[in-house]
């Protein structure tokens, strides 16, 4: 009788005999890990072009969307910057000014990022 009293939340809270019993904490936040998605491009660039990639971010409300780049496995670099929009839309564009690979990363303002690559002939 007594474990069904229980399952039940019908035994007193301050009972000595049972420790309190909690099924997690009241108000505790438990945020999801940032993810990375691949950026889907071309696998060649033009040299002297502009790449522009288009997206959104609905899991932030505002921020700032970061792109940067590694050339031929060189340092990171910031290659361009926008804002949010008040839609989650963002739009980048990005100088292909340089021959070789091109590594990019988007940091988005939720801290998800999209990774992609392309050559430059």
């Amino acid at each position: 009788m007594t474990a069904a009293v229980v399952l039940l939340g019908q035994f007193p809270r301050n009972n000595p005999i049972l420790p309190a019993l909690r099924f997690g904490s009241p108000g505790a936040v438990i945020l999801a890990q940032p993810r990375t998605f691949p950026l889907n491009l071309s696998p060649t660039a033009v040299y002297g072009s502009i790449l522009t990639v288009n997206g959104a971010d609905p899991a932030a409300a505002s921020g700032t969307v970061l792109a940067l780049g590694q050339w031929n496995n060189g340092p990171w670099t910031t290659l361009a910057s926008t804002s949010l929009a008040s839609d989650h839309s963002w739009s980048i564009s990005i100088s292909i000014d340089q021959h070789g690979s091109l590594n990019i990363r988007i940091n988005l303002p939720s801290g998800n990022s999209l990774v992609g690559a392309e050559t430059v002939p």
